[in-house]
């Protein structure tokens, strides 16, 4: 029989079913836990319980309706992303009020150092994203992260400050990040157009007001690029930001989705490893078992074998003594047959050697005992001792 299953194995849909098919103060006993354990667990995955007067109606012979499972915020957020994004996100108008993260933009783009090609640089800011632009274009920058960050946190995608002094803030979701820049490219004298770093001596060439947005993915030590999009005249500024928005959705749903998979995984590299143990317990068991079995055996077969042992030195110690005592008697006759009469010497030797025949013999006195020294039925020796006792003849 597999191990009963702890409440907390219990996915939303089957603790849904569980705390609707039977009363919780029924439940309880079978995972040795109280009805309001059962509820608290409820409460944390947002499962609705029958309201008290639910289980009466249903005893009554009614059939009550019961609370939808609402879904999950993952499976909110899954249906919310999914949704086509329109082909343009417009700005907003000059007089809109601006996210407070857009408008912290525009104040520190205005107050910003700017590089060789006049552009104001934000870098390894905690609190904003990597931005390199003119300073004219400081409103429209802004603008456009107000567009993003309102294409992204109704989905619970919000930017967040950096805890480090050396990286950009980041969009976060659960335990995903993703970094933005935001950059305005330079057209040189031959109208190739790059986006210089900051760091570069000003060559030929001038800002082309023109702005390029990439998204990274954070590490360690650097930034990895996911994605880059560049506003030009065929693909305005409206365009790239709907596509950016896009695809930041799309990152986040694929992060959710391939941590669900991973979980998947985890469960069954879970249940696979209990699976072992219990198998390896099973085992384990079983050779215990078979040890203790040959042990018993082995101390069984010992106390026949020391036994038998003992009866056959018994024996040739026997038939030993025996032969001492006839050779001292033959000694005795012989001599009488030759003189008639003993000489004090063969009298003295006589009994001397009498004695030592006497007390040749190494064993007990009261040996064999039958209780100790006889055979014993197996059977009737209880699995694990105590086992017959044996008496070592050679000490």
């Amino acid at each position: 029989m597999g191990k009963k299953r702890e409440l907390s194995e219990y996915s939303r849909q089957e603790l849904y079913d569980l705390v609707w098919s039977t009363p919780a103060r029924k439940l309880a006993p079978d995972f040795d836990i109280s009805d309001v354990a059962i509820a608290k667990r409820c409460k944390k995955l947002n499962v609705p319980r029958p309201s008290p007067g639910y289980w009466a109606k249903v005893a009554a012979g009614q059939t009550p309706s019961k609370t939808p499972l609402p879904p999950t915020n993952e499976e909110v957020f899954a249906k919310e992303a999914r949704n086509p994004m329109p082909k343009s996100l417009p700005l907003p108008t000059r007089t809109a009020p601006l996210n407070p993260h857009a408008s912290e933009l525009l104040n520190a783009l205005n107050r910003a150092e700017l590089d060789s090609y006049k552009r104001a640089r934000l870098h390894d800011k905690p609190d904003f994203p990597d931005v390199l632009v003119s300073k004219d274009l400081a409103e429209r920058v802004a603008k456009a992260f107000h567009v993003i960050l309102a294409g992204l946190e109704p989905l619970g995608i919000n930017w967040r400050k950096s805890r480090s002094s050396y990286n950009s803030g980041h969009f976060r979701k659960g335990q995903d990040r993703l970094q933005l820049a935001i950059a305005e490219d330079v057209i040189d004298p031959d109208g190739s157009r790059r986006c210089p770093p900051a760091y570069e001596s000003r060559q030929s060439g001038k800002p082309c007001r023109l702005l390029t947005f990439s998204i990274k993915r954070p590490g360690y030590y650097s930034s990895e690029e996911i994605q880059k999009w560049s506003e030009t005249n065929k693909l305005p500024l409206q365009e790239v930001l709907a596509q950016l928005v896009g695809a930041v959705r799309k990152h986040f749903l694929d992060a959710q989705e391939r941590r669900a998979q991973e979980k998947i995984e985890w469960e069954k590299q879970r249940i696979e490893s209990e699976r072992r143990w219990r198998e390896h317990e099973r085992k384990e068991a079983i050779r215990l078992q078979q040890e203790k079995e040959r042990k018993h055996a082995q101390a069984i077969a010992a106390a026949k074998k020391t036994r038998r042992a003992n009866l056959m030195k018994a024996a040739e110690d026997w038939r030993f003594c025996g032969s001492l005592l006839e050779f001292v008697e033959q000694c005795e006759r012989h001599w009488k047959s030759e003189t008639k009469q003993l000489t004090p010497e063969q009298v003295d030797w006589l009994a001397w050697a009498k004695q030592a025949a006497g007390t040749a013999s190494t064993f007990p006195a009261d040996f064999p005992d039958p209780a100790k020294d006889g055979g014993f039925d197996p059977s009737s020796i209880p699995f694990g001792g105590p086992y017959p006792t044996s008496r070592n003849l050679d000490e």
